[in-house]
């Protein structure tokens, strides 16, 4: 077990709350303590598990640190579907709701996710893969919340639930239409426990899935909150992170798009030219849109 030193990390958290944009409260919030706990600790005066405590806070920096700073959000074209999705999963926080992010592969499902999260530090982001079984889901859930690993799965989901009610988080599930429909019953059960705000992202496939071909997930879909289903660029919009000719190829995905792009700039500065049709034309037949 990784060692901490309490001393160290009282003054990482000075330095931290005087540079970052993040309260003593938000920070009391997000690990599921009192803000006269982090109050005390700061002061060397907290009276409770202090060594628990400052675990708690370190690995929290710890994280916050990791994640690409928030220029590097200013980057991302807020296109329509951005905004529109932005909009969704700040809804389904402020209300703790659960949300809905669909769109075709390539759209910018992922990159909306990962944004969020690198911009929000509370958020526990989860990439779901055909091999995430409902007990590896839910180990991933006390894994982030730093607790141990309950007996069985029905202790896993009280304890999450437990521990989600006295935070302030958000997860989000990228490719959530590979859960099947005990996981998504799960994550249904722990918000339920909890009203934690929880954000499902993945293909069509996903809200097929969610409406049940005999009606198992009713329950779940019910109460779904909010929804966005991302329509791709529109052509102003291609235009305006690519260049013109890119959409008459890619419809407006965004994977696409960017890529024939990037393959068309790469085409020109090798033949010393321009980006034209011709480019265009050659750089779209060497890659699959």
């Amino acid at each position: 077990m990784q060692n901490f030193d309490t001393n160290k990390i009282r003054k990482d958290l000075e330095a931290f709350l005087s540079v970052n944009e993040v309260s003593q409260s938000a920070l009391a919030r997000a690990l599921g303590v009192s803000a006269a706990a982090i109050s005390q600790f700061r002061k060397g005066e907290y009276k409770g598990k202090a060594d628990e405590l400052g675990r708690k806070i370190a690995l929290y920096l710890e994280n916050y640190k990791a994640k690409p700073k928030a220029e590097s959000v200013s980057e991302i074209f807020e296109s329509k579907d951005y905004k529109m999705s932005s909009f969704v999963i700040n809804e389904a926080v402020e209300n703790g709701e659960i949300a809905i992010i669909t769109g075709t592969a390539g759209s910018g499902k992922s990159t909306v996710a990962r944004e969020f999260a690198k911009k929000h530090p509370n958020a526990i982001l989860v990439e779901a893969t055909l091999h995430t079984t409902p007990k590896i889901l839910l180990e991933e859930l006390e894994t982030r919340l730093n607790l141990p690993f309950a007996r069985n799965c029905h202790e896993k989901i009280a304890q999450i639930s437990k521990e989600l009610k006295r935070r302030d988080v958000v997860i989000l599930i990228d490719e959530a239409e590979h859960l099947s429909v005990k996981a998504l019953e799960d994550l249904r059960r722990i918000w339920d426990f909890s009203n934690v705000p929880l954000v499902l992202f993945g293909t069509e496939i996903l809200l097929k899935n969610l409406m049940g071909k005999n009606g198992e997930l009713r329950q779940l879909y019910s109460r779904i909150g909010g929804k966005w289903h991302l329509k791709g660029l529109d052509e102003a919009e291609c235009v305006q992170i690519t260049t013109k000719g890119v959409f008459a190829y890619t419809q407006g995905n965004f994977r696409s798009s960017v890529k024939l792009y990037k393959r068309a700039l790469r085409l020109a500065q090798m033949h010393k030219v321009e980006v034209n049709d011709e480019i265009m034309s050659q750089a779209a037949s060497m890659i699959i849109l």
